[in-house]
């Protein structure tokens, strides 16, 4: 189980990498901050409804643009995962059995834990292009 462990690990930081590269959040900020903008462009007095319906359809749409962007990104980023999820198991590794396994999913969590602290000791030291 401990190699079904490891391997499941890796794909989550490399997940985790390219959720870091790529900036997911950056995406989804940039969604709320349209949302954001359409709500007030409606609560806005002293403006027509004419140039409300337009300006609203324009953010709609941008949103929509955002949110297919982000949603494939976050595709993107979960592949790691789900590829040693459907390939493990021809390979010969119980990924899918380690993934519900206790012992395995705390042995993820605590070595998820260590690289998160080390990374924040290394970054703390200044060490960071070492």
């Amino acid at each position: 189980m401990i190699p079904a462990a490891l391997v499941l690990f890796a794909a989550l930081l490399a997940s985790v990498h390219l959720a870091r590269r790529w900036t997911l959040l950056r995406h989804f900020g940039d969604l709320a901050a349209i949302g954001r903008r359409s709500v007030r462009t409606l609560a806005r007095s002293g403006v027509s409804d004419w140039s409300k319906e337009r300006a609203t359809r324009i953010l709609a749409i941008r949103m929509m643009g955002k949110s297919l962007a982000a949603g494939g990104l976050l595709l993107m980023i979960a592949l790691p995962i789900a590829a040693v999820l459907a390939i493990g198991p021809v390979a010969g590794i119980p990924t899918q059995d380690a993934l519900f396994d206790p012992t395995a999913r705390l042995s993820i969590l605590a070595a998820g834990i260590a690289l998160a602290f080390l990374r924040s000791r290394v970054r703390r030291l200044g060490l960071r292009h070492a």
